[in-house]
């Protein structure tokens, strides 16, 4: 399924948008990436990837098993921890419209 993922650039190379550690993924265009634990967070639609900030790079993407997001979105890194260990995480409501989960996801096309 095609949804956007938004990356930084640092050093040339792409990364997560959210640094969370060791849950922060490099991504190669062309290259299927895979999270070591979780799932990887994109947009199903264009407005809402460029919606999330400003500085930041969006590219048309192919994931495998795409599903809605539930209502959690964090910037802790202790949060995304309990989150993929199952635990509860009630304390950050999801803000971020379109917000969608993959088991996988290949970088395509540059958007913007």
């Amino acid at each position: 399924m095609r949804v956007y993922k938004v990356v930084v650039t640092i050093d040339g190379k792409y990364f997560s948008a959210l640094h969370h550690g060791k849950y922060t993924l490099e991504y190669k265009v062309g290259e299927k990436t895979v999270p070591k634990v979780g799932k990887i967070f994109a947009f199903r639609a264009l407005e809402d990837a460029i919606r999330f900030g400003s500085g930041i790079n969006v590219f048309l993407s192919e994931a495998e098993n795409v599903t809605k997001c539930p209502n959690f979105l964090s910037a802790w890194p202790q949060d995304y921890q309990a989150y993929w260990n199952r635990q509860s995480v009630e304390r950050y409501p999801n803000t971020t419209p379109g917000v969608v989960l993959c088991d996988s996801l290949t970088l395509l096309e540059k958007i913007c």
